[in-house]
């Protein structure tokens, strides 16, 4: 994320909304980088889960 043109030119105040916006961006994007890393681990889980019945009710 870039923070340039974040300074009004004319007034030199900053633009407060639009720094907001790209910090809440930010933080989302960084929060969803990791959605992959949790739905792999879900995916693991369920196969061991699938495997541990199957073996189960293989024995019976």
């Amino acid at each position: 994320m870039s923070l340039n043109y974040l300074v009004n030119p004319n007034s030199g105040t900053s633009d407060e909304p639009e720094l907001q916006r790209r910090v809440l961006e930010a933080e989302r994007a960084r929060r969803e980088s990791w959605l992959w890393l949790v739905a792999l681990l879900s995916a693991a889980a369920s196969i061991v889960s699938a495997v541990a019945a199957w073996v189960a009710v293989a024995r019976i």
